[in-house]
């Protein structure tokens, strides 16, 4: 998948600016004396490569948000990747401590072997790419759901290798601790329906999703890619026991989750951050419920850094805070930098973060090579 920093910055044109929306989080009371006090979520130190480039055949990773889920005393993530066969793939790496990273399933040829792969030809959602957003289990426990971004890169008969493309989100279902997933079909699709003839814009379509589980229902997130508003982040849910039920997904519209999958409107739940005209987008968001906020916490990408926000809620979301200036000592100068993921090794998956966590992102310290793997160490303050 092409890095939407430069596909969303193309696309802004003559949309207009989101409004932002409030916070219910209760903030404590505050003392006699100073200022109330506010949450905080701040860069702590240095980044560090944790994957590098080539490692286990892997190429332009990670490619979309970060999954994981428990595998006995380790973690199974799941990364959207590039292999020696093709770009677009669902690998499987286990983690002690989401540092140290083995293949979970291995090739011929030793390297880490793909569990979904493009479906190939020209007319399928997912022709061209299949890469993990969320890893969900089951309500009884005996299946695993991937939540992936599909693209369809054809247009008016003719395939194109990068853009423009088409992104609509999928889910697939595993038995076998996801080292392979058999597809269960379009689960979302965005506001505009993919038609035949030229490409509306670079990238059209809702994708690049997370997922977390808030009681009795799952809540995914993603960008909806339009021709007529800005790039924001979207919400949609299912209750957990009809995950595989594409007639359970309502998205949120107008203050309610009563909207269609299948390309219905929809309502942005975070839009652009600080000043729109700089900022441009939020895309790629990570969102977990954060224990010592005792909130929701979602981290998200814009064309000036990287940002973040809390809710009780999971629909109304605080005013965004940026954690990271594009410009910044910490990231600035870098050829490629983006797929931001909010994790804490040793949480029992990528829904649930602390005090200290780490902020992983693919990065590309030159022009013309594979991003690979890095994270910076992220604490988190009530």
């Amino acid at each position: 998948m092409l890095s939407r920093r430069a596909v969303l910055t193309s696309a802004v044109g003559a949309v207009a600016a989101a409004a932002a929306v409030g916070c219910t989080r209760t903030i404590p009371t505050p003392p006699a004396v100073g200022p109330p006090a506010q949450p905080s979520v701040k860069v702590t130190g240095a980044r560090a490569e944790v994957l590098p480039v080539g490692w286990f055949g892997m190429l332009n990773f990670p490619d979309g948000h970060l999954s994981y889920q428990p595998v006995g005393d380790a973690s199974r993530v799941w990364f959207a990747t590039g292999l020696p066969a093709g770009s677009g793939r669902t690998v499987a790496l286990d983690s002690p401590d989401l540092a140290r990273f083995s293949p979970a399933r291995r090739d011929p040829d030793g390297d880490a072997a793909a569990g979904l792969v493009p479906a190939g030809g020209t007319e399928a959602f997912d022709s061209d790419y299949s890469g993990p957003g969320a890893v969900l289990l089951d309500a009884d426990g005996s299946t695993l759901w991937l939540v992936y971004h599909g693209e369809n890169h054809t247009f008016d008969g003719v395939t194109y290798d990068l853009v423009p493309f088409f992104q609509t989100i999928g889910l697939a279902s595993s038995t076998d601790g996801g080292l392979t997933w058999q597809r269960q079909g379009v689960v979302l699709a965005g506001q505009v329906p993919r038609e035949d003839g030229p490409a509306p814009r670079e990238a059209t379509g809702a994708g690049t999703p997370c997922a977390v589980v808030a009681g009795d229902h799952v809540h995914v997130f993603y960008v909806d890619l339009t021709l007529d508003a800005p790039d924001e982040i979207h919400v949609a849910r299912a209750p957990l026991a009809q995950v595989g039920s594409p007639s359970a997904w309502r998205k949120w519209h107008r203050g309610a989750f009563d909207s269609p999958p299948d390309g219905g409107p929809s309502t942005p739940v975070v839009g652009r951050p600080g000043d729109g005209e700089r900022s441009i987008y939020a895309a790629y968001p990570s969102v977990s419920w954060n224990t010592a906020l005792d909130a929701y916490l979602m981290v998200f990408e814009s064309r000036d850094g990287f940002w973040w926000t809390h809710s009780a809620d999971l629909m109304t979301w605080a005013p965004a805070q940026q954690l990271l200036d594009i410009e910044g000592p910490e990231i600035g100068g870098l050829a490629f930098v983006s797929y931001p993921s909010l994790l804490s090794p040793g949480a029992p998956s990528d829904q649930v973060t602390g005090a200290d966590a780490f902020l992983y992102l693919g990065i590309a310290e030159q022009q013309g090579t594979s991003h690979s793997l890095w994270r910076l160490p992220v604490t988190v303050t009530p």
